[in-house]
């Protein structure tokens, strides 16, 4: 495509949500809404000698839902695969674009792709690459360009979701749509075992009895496209106004403990902007001892941790992001945009419906020094912005 530069308005057009909570956004919107869980603690899954507690997809459902799309059936896919395509499907047509255009590119998030396939792969060896992931998504709509892939951990949606702007604003595409995928295997739950960072119980971000993270499967898509600055939008669409990574240098599987990669990205995504009129802020809430001590700090020390109440805004702000349907690694942050208040806002189903889900399972807050707020009870509001934060990347 032409390489320019274009400062023009990017927003959301489409989303789509496979997780074990619901097979659309809306649905999960109301499951989180209703303060469902899918959690549950699993003994024995993957051969593995210790339990754990996650939230695992229905594959035969999975099954089931892909192959009532698509005539061919399931046979040949993988169950991360399946979960991609159909979130994916559901984003382009909710766009209503071409996705066979040669303006539109496919960006893949995801920490593992089909990583179960190193005990027992029956494909080809190409399989288990990730970019091989992303060629499948792109070559199941016909897509002429070749996809990218981001695969950076916990902020892997996130950092999808930047790499969209930047490929929509430098790079000449008019769509992107952006899909985030993990499933859950034996290489993955006993990668977290050994760090001693699962929960063996629900999670509870931010409490000061927390014992870890659960993890979850799904996938989640985005289409975003950008357009000319005067260009009038429909009420409640989701406008992307400004993003930022940054490295804090720390440590590979650990944070700085000052909160400063954190507290640069909420710097650079929230310049030129009236943070006060920040509706709440979606945090990374692991709830791992060292995570959600350095949200806490960074927070208090990017000063929003007492937002004043413009009116129709909300003071008390701030709110975790662990879904209800587990930790989904590199799709989390794709499916917190989905999940009505969504990473972004939650995004349009909050504006549909405005409603932000409470805080599950946080009853003791251990950060009085910092004077961080949590939701604990749903709320009505009105978004004018909203800010997502994740180690050191954040989006306004």
């Amino acid at each position: 495509m032409e390489t320019t530069e274009r400062n023009h308005i990017i927003y959301a057009i489409g989303e789509g949500v496979v997780s074990p909570l619901g097979f659309t956004a809306s649905t999960v919107y109301e499951a989180v809404r209703n303060g469902e869980r899918a959690g549950r603690a699993h003994e024995g899954t993957f051969g593995l000698p210790e339990p754990f507690f996650a939230s695992l997809l229905d594959e035969a459902r999975l099954k089931n839902a892909f192959s009532a799309l698509w005539d061919y059936g399931c046979d040949g896919y993988t169950k991360l695969e399946m979960a991609a395509i159909l979130a994916a499907n559901q984003a382009i047509e909710e766009a209503n674009i071409a996705p066979d255009r040669d303006n539109v590119i496919f960006i893949l998030s995801t920490t593992k792709g089909n990583i179960e396939l190193l005990e027992n792969n029956p494909y080809e060896p190409e399989r288990l690459y990730l970019w091989h992931t992303a060629q499948m998504v792109a070559d199941f709509f016909d897509n002429p360009n070749t996809p990218i892939v981001v695969s950076n951990a916990c902020i892997s949606g996130c950092a999808a979701q930047i790499e969209a702007f930047r490929q929509l604003r430098h790079s000449g595409y008019r769509y992107a749509v952006v899909v985030g995928a993990d499933m859950l295997s034996k290489f993955i739950i006993s990668g977290f075992q050994s760090f001693k960072a699962l929960s063996p119980e629900l999670c509870k971000p931010f409490d000061g009895s927390r014992r870890g993270l659960n993890l979850g499967e799904g996938a989640a898509a985005l289409v975003y496209t950008i357009d000319d600055p005067g260009t009038e939008l429909p009420a409640g669409t989701l406008v992307a106004e400004g993003e930022a990574i940054c490295n804090d240098a720390n440590h590979i599987s650990g944070p700085s403990r000052t909160g400063e990669g954190l507290l640069r990205a909420i710097q650079k995504a929230t310049k030129g902007y009236d943070t006060s009129r920040t509706a709440f802020i979606n945090a990374h809430g692991t709830a791992t001892p060292y995570n959600d001590d350095m949200e806490s700090i960074a927070i208090h020390r990017a000063g929003l941790q007492d937002i004043p109440q413009p009116k129709g805004l909300l003071r008390a702000h701030a709110r975790c992001g662990r879904h209800p349907g587990g930790h989904l690694v590199g799709t989390r942050a794709t499916r917190r945009h989905r999940t009505g208040l969504r990473r972004h806002g939650r995004t349009r189903h909050c504006r549909r419906h405005p409603y932000l889900p409470r805080n599950q399972a946080c009853t003791r807050r251990q950060f009085p020094q910092t004077h961080l707020r949590l939701w604990r009870k749903q709320r009505r509001f009105t978004i004018q912005h909203h800010e997502i934060t994740d180690y050191g990347k954040a989006q306004f």
